[in-house]
């Protein structure tokens, strides 16, 4: 495999062949601002500090090799007469809601074919704004996971009966995405039997939601 140095990052393709694997360069949490979020600049030095060590220190979270071998593999299965589509990779870290005490960020990892989406992972945590210290998802909520779920369902529309009970046996908080609007949860592909794909779920806030979480944690919170 031949390996390019491009404007937006690394391209991997076999000589005489075709571009197996786009890896687009990773972008950090000062790389990136939200419309009506606050900025990582805007917060103490302490806690800019902190929180560009934590993402630092997690790096990539997805491994280089095993997405090129896996490319490799599909490319030698392919059976169609179109040519073989190179699989794009990127991750990104954006701040995705804020409070009055807490700031969210969220890791994305999407595979695109295309210019469609093959799958997406995230995940999000919240940190401290004076200090940039991280915390558990799980506690800036005032319920177990299982209840975390079951009233979202409560108050969504889900349309297929199956999926319900499938959603709730599935659910971890890793698929949770705090957003200054709204929160989403992101089943990763094969997590739910009835639905192909990776299936995000977009729950509105509302008083029953928000009252499951810290006060001080509910974005927009002052």
């Amino acid at each position: 495999v031949e390996v390019w140095q491009g404007h937006r990052g690394m391209l991997y393709a076999l000589p005489d062949g075709p571009e197996l694997l786009d890896v687009r360069s990773p972008k950090g949490p000062a790389d990136t601002d939200t419309l009506g979020v606050d900025s990582l600049l805007l917060l103490p030095q302490e806690a800019q500090d902190n929180i560009l060590d934590y993402y630092q220190k997690q790096g990539l979270m997805y491994d280089t090799q095993e997405e090129l071998e896996q490319a490799y593999q599909e490319y030698r299965q392919w059976e169609y007469s179109s040519p073989f589509p190179t699989q794009i990779l990127r991750q990104e870290v954006t701040t995705t809601a804020s409070s009055s005490d807490v700031i969210y960020f969220t890791t994305t990892i999407d595979r695109y074919v295309n210019g469609g989406p093959l799958s997406t992972e995230s995940h999000c945590v919240p940190f401290s704004k004076d200090t940039g210290e991280p915390m558990e998802l799980q506690d800036v909520f005032l319920c177990t996971p299982e209840m975390l779920i079951q009233t979202l369902l409560d108050h969504s529309h889900i349309a297929s009966p199956e999926l319900e009970p499938e959603m709730i046996d599935a659910f971890r908080m890793d698929y949770v995405r705090i957003g200054q609007d709204r929160l989403e949860v992101t089943y990763p592909d094969g997590t739910l039997p009835s639905h192909e794909g990776t299936a995000t779920f977009r729950f509105n806030y509302d008083d029953a939601i928000t009252w499951l979480m810290q006060p001080r944690a509910v974005p927009g919170a002052e």
